[in-house]
């Protein structure tokens, strides 16, 4: 629950007024001086008004009686707090709220007790009554804080699980799922058929063709209040309070636009009858600069990133091995399917995340030979403990860029994402749902790029 407090602005009315009193003032004291100047009038008219002792002091307005001003309607702040039932508008007070309640944007609201109750505190149990965070990977929550013991035994490199690494790896190897470092150079790539990703938008609310039923239980939608026939979106409402420092959408398209954002799908044996096909997906660089060919509207030449893969296994890392086209219809994915999710977090900067339990729908349309998607939608489930994971990935310059600080946006997620999937079975809920729209054009993936993607 977001807390705002009651905000006074005076506006332009109310210094308009003092202007006009503090003119008046002037005149009351002033004028009598100014006309009584150089005579003995100028000491007996200091600071009064009217005649006194024979001398004018000029004229002086009277006061209004007490009940005068509801009469003639002359309340500055009659009609200010009209629709507004607590803090300050325009410099007047609108009224104050019970026990247990707070004002928020001039409503009284019910006081989120776990706000109080989390104060200072980085975690709490799984089975507390406020959701105060959860420590990554060895992390154990003692007292509201996150005490966690390296474990690194074994590795050359990949995660200690405390938020810190166990090596990195050096000449160019990269550290595979084994958490040893391989030669990329041993690996030998071929591939098919590609597209690639030329719009990405983030569904509105948890609606057909905005979201996909990530949980396939069509009993559950989500967000509450702008959801229906268990169409998941979660996610999109805290994407929506974000609006106000960011625009989701809009940053997609343009590191999409860009050169940023390079998403690509290889379709590997695809056939249309039903039967089941592989797609791999990367992130990938464009060959040539866009001047010399539009990656957003031409069949361009790209590379996927040496970090799409596997160095242990040369394997791609996102695959959907269960793709099915059935009179037009692509559906790939489910309960085990991995996907990368760019989530925008300021203007300019984004960071990637993987999430679980996604699928991709489309409508397939070929034309001339080429095939596109059109229509399309991803749902997954993004969990919180690897949202607070890859902030703590971020790269310095990126995190250069923020508003706020890290670990301030590590308690936002921790504050404001609301877990509605339950992503390993364990009747838990520890992720949130999110539905992105797509489409794609025809690419051609040349090769792969050892540079890892930022």
């Amino acid at each position: 629950m977001t807390t705002k407090r009651g905000v006074n602005m005076t506006g332009r009315h109310g210094l308009l007024m003092v202007a006009v009193l503090a003119l008046f003032a002037w005149g009351c004291a002033g004028g009598g001086e100014e006309e009584n100047a150089g005579t003995e009038c100028a000491s007996v008219c200091t600071g009064k008004c009217g005649t006194v002792e024979g001398c004018d002091c000029g004229v002086c307005e009277p006061e209004p009686e007490a009940d005068a001003v509801e009469e003639t309607g002359a309340d500055p702040c009659e009609g200010v707090c009209d629709g507004v039932a607590c803090g300050e508008l325009e410099g007047c007070p609108c009224g104050e709220c019970g026990e247990g309640l707070t004002c928020t944007a001039g409503a009284c609201v019910e006081l989120d007790p776990c706000l109080e109750a989390c104060a200072g505190k980085e975690c709490s149990p799984s089975d507390a009554e406020c959701d105060c965070g959860a420590c990554l990977g060895n992390g154990e929550c003692e007292d509201g804080a996150c005490v966690c013991t390296p474990d690194c035994a074994g590795k050359e490199c990949g995660s200690d699980g405390c938020s810190g690494n166990c090596g990195d790896c050096d000449g160019g190897w990269n550290c595979g799922s084994d958490s040893l470092c391989h030669d990329p150079s041993i690996c030998e790539y071929t591939f098919e058929t590609a597209q690639k990703v030329d719009y990405m938008a983030i569904g509105k609310g948890g609606h057909p063709g905005e979201a996909l039923d990530v949980d396939d239980d069509p009993d559950t939608c989500s967000p509450s209040g702008d959801c229906e026939g268990g169409y998941n979106n979660q996610l999109s409402d805290l994407l929506i309070q974000l609006g106000a420092f960011v625009d989701p959408d809009q940053e997609i398209a343009n590191a999409l636009e860009e050169g940023e954002l390079v998403l690509l799908a290889e379709t590997v044996a695809m056939v249309d009858d039903g039967s089941t096909f592989t797609i791999n997906m990367y992130i990938g660089d464009p060959v040539e600069d866009k001047d010399v060919c539009d990656w957003q509207a031409a069949k361009c030449d790209y590379l996927a990133k040496g970090d799409s893969f596997d160095p242990a296994t040369c394997k791609p890392l996102i695959v959907f091995d269960n793709a099915t086209v059935n009179d037009g219809k692509l559906h790939a994915g489910g309960p085990d399917a991995l996907f990368t999710i760019s989530i925008p977090i300021s203007e300019g900067a984004m960071f990637q995340v993987t999430a679980n339990m996604a699928q991709m729908v489309g409508d397939v349309v070929v034309d001339g030979g080429e095939t596109t998607i059109k229509n399309g939608i991803i749902g997954a489930a993004v969990r919180k403990d690897k949202m607070l994971e890859a902030i703590d990935m971020l790269p310095e310059s990126l995190l250069e860029q923020l508003p706020v600080g890290k670990e301030m946006l590590k308690n936002l997620i921790v504050m404001f994402v609301t877990e509605d999937i339950d992503t390993d079975d364990d009747g838990v809920l520890d992720a949130a749902s999110i539905g992105v729209k797509y489409t794609t054009i025809p690419g051609a993936i040349t090769g792969v790029s050892l540079e890892t993607a930022e």
